[in-house]
Protein backbone atom coordinates (compact mmCIF):
# COMPACT_ATOMS: atom_id res chain seq x y z
CA UNK A 1 0.00 0.00 0.00
CA UNK A 2 1.19 3.57 -1.29
CA UNK A 3 0.00 6.39 1.25
CA UNK A 4 -0.99 9.25 -0.85
CA UNK A 5 -1.75 12.43 1.81
CA UNK A 6 -4.05 14.93 0.71
CA UNK A 7 -5.56 13.95 -2.68
CA UNK A 8 -7.21 17.25 -4.36
CA UNK A 9 -8.78 15.19 -7.10
CA UNK A 10 -9.62 11.40 -6.39
CA UNK A 11 -10.80 10.88 -10.03
CA UNK A 12 -7.37 9.39 -10.86
CA UNK A 13 -6.82 7.21 -7.58
CA UNK A 14 -10.84 5.97 -7.61
CA UNK A 15 -9.93 5.07 -11.53
CA UNK A 16 -7.90 2.23 -10.28
CA UNK A 17 -9.81 1.27 -7.46
CA UNK A 18 -12.21 -2.14 -7.41
CA UNK A 19 -13.45 -1.40 -3.91
CA UNK A 20 -13.65 1.80 -1.46
CA UNK A 21 -13.35 0.77 2.34
CA UNK A 22 -14.22 3.60 4.98
CA UNK A 23 -13.86 2.03 8.62
CA UNK A 24 -15.34 5.53 10.35
CA UNK A 25 -15.83 4.70 13.60
CA UNK A 26 -16.17 8.74 14.49
CA UNK A 27 -18.05 11.47 12.20
CA UNK A 28 -21.45 12.86 11.62
CA UNK A 29 -22.93 14.45 8.48
CA UNK A 30 -22.01 12.93 4.77
CA UNK A 31 -19.02 11.83 3.90
CA UNK A 32 -17.69 13.34 0.91
CA UNK A 33 -15.41 10.76 0.36
CA UNK A 34 -17.79 8.29 0.61
CA UNK A 35 -19.88 10.69 -2.10
CA UNK A 36 -16.94 10.83 -4.36
CA UNK A 37 -16.55 6.68 -4.32
CA UNK A 38 -19.84 5.78 -5.29
CA UNK A 39 -20.51 8.80 -7.95
CA UNK A 40 -17.39 6.81 -9.47
CA UNK A 41 -18.86 3.82 -9.53
CA UNK A 42 -16.34 2.43 -6.79
CA UNK A 43 -18.70 -0.14 -4.90
CA UNK A 44 -17.92 1.01 -0.89
CA UNK A 45 -17.82 -1.31 2.24
CA UNK A 46 -18.48 0.79 5.32
CA UNK A 47 -19.06 1.31 8.55
CA UNK A 48 -22.77 2.05 9.79
CA UNK A 49 -21.05 6.00 10.37
CA UNK A 50 -19.58 6.22 7.50
CA UNK A 51 -22.71 5.54 5.29
CA UNK A 52 -25.33 7.66 8.13
CA UNK A 53 -26.80 10.64 6.44
CA UNK A 54 -26.06 9.27 2.58
CA UNK A 55 -28.96 7.11 2.20
CA UNK A 56 -27.40 3.97 1.32
CA UNK A 57 -28.46 0.79 2.19
CA UNK A 58 -26.51 -2.11 3.00
CA UNK A 59 -26.62 -5.34 0.30
CA UNK A 60 -28.23 -2.52 -2.21
CA UNK A 61 -25.86 0.51 -3.09
CA UNK A 62 -22.86 -0.53 -0.09
CA UNK A 63 -22.19 -3.43 2.07
CA UNK A 64 -21.99 -1.87 5.71
CA UNK A 65 -19.50 -4.06 8.33
CA UNK A 66 -19.46 -4.13 11.98
CA UNK A 67 -16.71 -6.76 12.94
CA UNK A 68 -13.34 -7.59 12.12
CA UNK A 69 -14.53 -10.71 10.11
CA UNK A 70 -17.47 -9.25 8.58
CA UNK A 71 -14.98 -6.44 7.29
CA UNK A 72 -12.63 -9.35 5.64
CA UNK A 73 -15.72 -11.06 4.34
CA UNK A 74 -17.37 -7.63 2.47
CA UNK A 75 -14.35 -7.08 0.64
CA UNK A 76 -13.42 -10.44 -0.51
CA UNK A 77 -17.02 -10.96 -1.75
CA UNK A 78 -17.12 -7.43 -3.29
CA UNK A 79 -13.76 -7.81 -4.81
CA UNK A 80 -14.64 -11.19 -6.06
CA UNK A 81 -18.28 -11.43 -6.86
CA UNK A 82 -18.45 -9.64 -10.94
CA UNK A 83 -22.14 -10.14 -10.35
CA UNK A 84 -22.50 -8.29 -6.84
CA UNK A 85 -19.86 -5.56 -7.98
CA UNK A 86 -21.78 -4.23 -10.39
CA UNK A 87 -24.69 -4.01 -8.54
CA UNK A 88 -23.83 -2.68 -5.79
CA UNK A 89 -21.73 0.09 -8.22
CA UNK A 90 -25.24 0.88 -10.96
CA UNK A 91 -27.48 1.20 -7.56
CA UNK A 92 -24.67 3.90 -5.53
CA UNK A 93 -24.33 5.46 -8.57
CA UNK A 94 -27.65 5.88 -9.26
CA UNK A 95 -28.55 7.52 -5.58
CA UNK A 96 -25.66 9.55 -6.40
CA UNK A 97 -27.22 10.98 -9.59
CA UNK A 98 -30.54 11.38 -8.20
CA UNK A 99 -30.17 12.59 -5.00
CA UNK A 100 -26.34 14.23 -4.84
CA UNK A 101 -25.93 15.90 -8.38
CA UNK A 102 -25.74 19.54 -9.36
CA UNK A 103 -29.19 19.75 -10.88
CA UNK A 104 -30.50 18.20 -7.48
CA UNK A 105 -28.91 20.49 -5.17
CA UNK A 106 -30.11 23.24 -7.24
CA UNK A 107 -33.85 22.12 -7.26
CA UNK A 108 -33.18 22.20 -3.34
CA UNK A 109 -31.77 24.95 -2.90
CA UNK A 110 -35.11 26.78 -4.88
CA UNK A 111 -37.36 24.45 -2.28
CA UNK A 112 -35.55 25.74 0.65
CA UNK A 113 -35.61 29.44 -0.65
CA UNK A 114 -39.52 29.11 -1.68
CA UNK A 115 -40.48 27.94 1.97
CA UNK A 116 -38.74 31.01 3.19
CA UNK A 117 -40.54 33.25 0.63
CA UNK A 118 -37.39 34.80 -1.21
CA UNK A 119 -37.61 32.38 -4.82
CA UNK A 120 -37.56 33.56 -7.79
CA UNK A 121 -38.84 32.39 -10.81
CA UNK A 122 -35.68 30.73 -12.58
CA UNK A 123 -35.71 32.75 -16.14
CA UNK A 124 -34.77 35.76 -13.26
CA UNK A 125 -31.52 34.39 -13.34
CA UNK A 126 -29.90 34.37 -9.48
CA UNK A 127 -32.40 35.45 -6.34
CA UNK A 128 -29.67 38.21 -5.48
CA UNK A 129 -30.17 39.79 -8.68
CA UNK A 130 -33.27 41.46 -7.30
CA UNK A 131 -31.29 43.11 -4.25
CA UNK A 132 -30.15 45.39 -6.98
CA UNK A 133 -32.70 46.01 -10.06
CA UNK A 134 -30.80 49.21 -10.69
CA UNK A 135 -28.03 47.72 -11.63
CA UNK A 136 -29.36 45.29 -13.85
CA UNK A 137 -31.80 48.10 -15.70
CA UNK A 138 -35.05 46.60 -14.43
Amino acid sequence: MHILGYVPDLSEPLDRARVFVAPLFAGAGLKGKVLDAIAHGVPCVLSAIAAEGIGLVDGIDCLIADSKEAWADCVVRLYTTEELWNQISANAMSLAKNRYSFAEGAAALENALAMIGIAARRDWGLPYRHARPDRYGI
